[in-house]
């Protein structure tokens, strides 16, 4: 069984077992339990849309903490002109382990 969450504007498919990475959220800690409504839940051939979302279906994660994404490199220059500029970014992201998807 799958399922299509949603958190602030992004989709994520996700299966019960699945590590995900949402955007960072400084007021959960780790270990709490957060859930999701679901767009579309799907097992097999059954697949069942939701407008918006599914009625009675419920993702349940567990968080694990705080993550960081990639070092991402930023290096700008013009050429024949001396200019160099280097600079780096690495987003920070919260780790969830969804749990279960509970059908009501």
């Amino acid at each position: 069984m799958y399922a299509v969450i949603r958190d602030r504007n992004r989709n994520y498919t996700v299966r019960p077992g699945d590590e995900i990475r949402i955007d960072l959220r400084e007021d959960l800690a780790p270990g709490a339990e957060i859930s999701f409504e679901a767009v579309v839940v799907g097992e097999g051939p059954a697949t069942r849309v939701g407008r918006p979302t599914v009625p009675g279906v419920k993702v349940l994660g567990e968080v694990r903490g705080p993550a960081k994404g990639e070092k991402l490199v930023v290096y700008r220059w013009r050429h024949r002109h001396g200019f160099r500029k280097k600079n780096g970014h690495r987003q920070k992201y919260l780790a969830v382990r969804i749990r279960e998807i509970r059908t009501e």
